[in-house]
């Protein structure tokens, strides 16, 4: 952030917002993973045998 903040530093800006972007989204992404682990850790170890399971 402080590169971003010297002055006449106006072509690496777009870039290093894109960067923080996507560093923010594969945060959440591996939230995301942490809390279906957590899910599967507490869930029923076996599925109920069903049609709509089939299909997926």
């Amino acid at each position: 952030m402080t590169h971003l903040s010297i002055p006449g530093n106006s072509v690496d800006a777009p870039y290093s917002l894109l960067l923080m972007s996507l560093v923010k989204d594969v945060e959440r992404l591996g939230d995301y993973a942490k809390n279906l682990s957590e899910i599967v850790e507490i869930g029923p170890k076996t599925l109920p045998k069903s049609q709509e399971l089939n299909k997926l």
